[in-house]
């Protein structure tokens, strides 16, 4: 069969051809991306055609005319070349950004003509679709440069090499789609990607799914579907249904990883963008058979809820610390204090309910981790140094991590709860500055990071990869939204998002963003005390409900609602997890 790889340009802004000053300045809400992958079909026709330019057009004109046709790809981009010069040529393969630009008013001297545009950038996008903030400073100043051309009047003389789409330009012609991959624990990791928006979208995202985790997340998750699998027919969507056949690879698959197979296809597929409820997967026009399921045919998101990127979560309370004791509270607002000897500093509690791990309050210069079973009481004590962040628990519940420092050396180490070792692995990668808190994802393959100091801290996301001899490694850590500084807490809401909270000296700002920092949006945080969050953390059971310590106290919001207080003092309010 043959197939077809549709192209898109690394997501590199050259600036090639035009002479620019740097202008200071940043950009507070990162949003919009695009993209590629392997064997995708052609961009669907583009719904309204860019204008030709006018012969009589001004030279400001001119330029917003060209960076408006940008986003018309038919043709080589043809629209958008008949805005240059005839012996200009233009490199619209060469990347992609995402920005905002304003066109100043021209400088006209005789037949040229120059003009000075800021380009502020959101970010960058891969060649295969994933979005990457724009480090700060995130503007710049380009000067285009134009020129008249008897018979068409005013042509640009020089174009900078690649595409430079703003947001608005970016939707129809692409769709932020998440992608499902299996881990190494049997949980599915959302991998969140632009892809070109066609009229076959279902199709578009399976070919991409074929094609493997290929971006940041790949060293941590893998793919259960065999290496050259093809998608034979477009797929067919009846009554919320999808129907994917596949070629004969999936043959190949192991048995014990069909669970794995079918579960990422469903999940991806039954994203909300695609209005699918049930997929149903053929191999080569016939029913693929899951071992344990032979009379399953038409697949949901409940029948492979085990491999579901949040796992489900037994215990619902908020736990909490007040004058050194560990104290738990409801869903119906009743507390009760958790019987333990010691003193915390910060406590967590895994998703089963069955496990408390805390740090105690310092004594003569030292903290230490201990673990505690809620069942028996029983306790036992592993780490020790000088200063150790609040624990975060792995989905499993049976490992818990916190950044330690001893000796002025800080280390990220995973410490197990079941046995007498200490770290059963320790950070490889480079951080940017000290590690003040660290919260796991729900599906254990990410960690989000507040790391430096004071006004300087930021919200950083590192990969969790375990090497086949054992162990946990810390990889490739990336700013998550540059533009936000003074980061104080942070924790992941959901599976794809994370909920952080910054503090600028005089009030706190809480945000939520994707996991790449594409969607950055601020929340309602004017109900909360002038001073900064020490804590936040999302309820797994009900994402949306929040709670945050700031001071002495802890505040609780639910959807829609203001930030209100809890009665008492509290500090360290998190949710199981």
């Amino acid at each position: 069969m043959a197939r077809r790889l549709w192209s898109l340009p690394a997501a590199v802004l050259l600036l090639a051809g035009c002479t620019g000053v740097p202008a200071p300045g940043g950009v507070n809400v990162v949003r919009h991306v695009t993209a590629e992958g392997p064997e995708l079909p052609e961009p669907r026709v583009f719904r309204l055609p860019a204008p030709a330019p006018k012969e009589d057009a001004p030279p400001d004109e001119i330029l917003r005319g060209f960076l408006v046709a940008q986003v018309d790809p038919r043709n080589d981009h043809a629209v958008a070349r008949r805005y240059l010069a005839p012996d200009v040529t233009w490199n619209d393969h060469a990347g992609v950004t995402v920005a905002a630009t304003r066109v100043g008013t021209p400088s006209i001297a005789g037949d040229v003509a120059s003009v000075r545009t800021a380009i502020d950038r959101v970010g960058t996008i891969s060649p295969r679709g994933e979005f990457r903030p724009a480090p700060l400073p995130a503007r710049q100043t380009v000067t285009f440069r134009l020129r008249r051309v008897p018979g068409l009047g005013w042509r640009l003389s020089g174009a900078p090499a690649g595409l430079v789409l703003g947001r608005d330009e970016l939707r129809g012609t692409f769709e932020r789609t998440t992608l499902y991959f299996p881990n190494q624990a049997r949980r599915l990791v959302p991998d969140t990607v632009f892809l070109p928006a066609t009229d076959q979208p279902v199709g578009t995202a399976v070919r991409a799914l074929l094609g493997g985790p290929r971006g940041w997340v790949a060293p941590a998750v893998r793919s259960a579907i065999p290496a050259n699998t093809e998608l034979l027919d477009e797929p067919s969507v009846v009554d919320h249904v999808a129907t994917v056949n596949l070629s004969r690879e999936i043959r190949l698959a192991p048995q014990e990883t069909l669970g794995a197979l079918v579960a990422q296809v469903v999940w991806t597929l039954t994203e909300p963008v695609f209005a699918v409820d049930a997929v149903h997967v053929q191999v080569e026009g016939e029913q693929l058979v899951v071992p344990g399921r032979p009379g399953l045919r038409d697949h949901r998101r409940i029948d492979w809820s085990e491999y579901a990127p949040v796992p489900e979560t037994a215990d619902t309370r908020l736990f909490f610390v007040r004058d050194g004791g560990a104290y738990a509270r409801d869903d119906a607002g009743r507390e009760t204090r958790i019987p333990v000897a010691q003193s915390f500093a910060s406590i967590a509690v895994n998703r089963a309910g069955t496990r408390l791990a805390g740090v105690t309050l310092p004594v003569g210069g030292r903290q230490s981790l201990v673990f505690v079973d809620l069942a028996s009481g029983r306790a036992r004590t592993t780490l020790t140094s000088n200063r150790i962040t609040a624990p975060a628990w792995e989905p499993a519940g049976d490992v818990v991590w916190v950044a330690h420092s001893s000796g002025g050396i800080q280390q990220v180490v995973a410490v197990s709860a079941d046995s007498a070792r200490d770290a059963v692995s320790a950070v490889a990668a480079t951080l940017p500055g000290p590690v003040s808190s660290l919260r796991l994802s729900p599906d254990g393959s990410r960690v989000a990071l507040v790391a430096g100091a004071g006004a300087a801290s930021a919200l950083w996301l590192a990969r969790v990869e375990r090497p086949a001899a054992g162990g946990r490694v810390l990889a490739d850590p990336r700013a998550v939204a540059p533009s936000v500084r003074g980061v104080t807490a942070a924790a992941f809401e959901g599976a794809a998002q994370v909920l952080f909270a910054a503090y600028d000296g005089r009030r706190p700002a809480v945000y939520r963003a994707d996991l790449d920092g594409y969607d950055l949006v601020r929340q309602r945080d004017e109900s909360l005390p002038a001073a900064a969050v020490s804590t936040v953390s999302a309820s797994a059971a009900t994402p949306a409900d929040r709670a945050a310590s700031v001071g002495t106290g802890i505040w609780l919001r639910s959807p829609g609602g203001d930030w209100r207080a809890l009665p008492g003092r509290g500090a360290g309010g998190v949710f199981a997890g």
